[in-house]
């Protein structure tokens, strides 16, 4: 065997070595992000108070209980509209997806 060819398989090994090293790498962060998305989630929704705002809209307050032991609030608003906490912020017309975006 040549130096040459020496030099090319060692090149070659220290690429294959990198490259799987990369691949294995970037799967357990893949795997790492989709765990992610599954700790916490609504485990209960509980109608806490109703209310309505200066200008005359009707809401009501519902709190959430999380899969990690916290509790969150939501807004259930006229129209089928659900918020995350007391605002009209990160809303969407399902109660279950909000109630789960709240506890992320």
């Amino acid at each position: 065997m040549s130096f040459k060819q020496s030099l090319i398989t060692i090149a070659s090994i220290s690429l294959l070595s990198l490259s799987s090293t990369v691949f294995a790498t970037s799967l357990s962060e893949d795997k790492l992000i989709r765990a992610d998305q599954f700790f916490a989630r609504c485990t209960q929704i509980r109608f806490y108070e109703k209310g309505k705002t200066l200008f005359g809209q009707q809401y009501k307050r519902y709190m959430v209980r999380c899969s990690d032991g916290t509790q969150a609030e939501i807004t259930g608003w006229e129209g089928n509209q659900w918020c995350v906490g007391r605002g009209r912020s990160e809303c969407t017309n399902n109660q279950l997806e909000t109630a789960n975006k709240a506890c992320k």
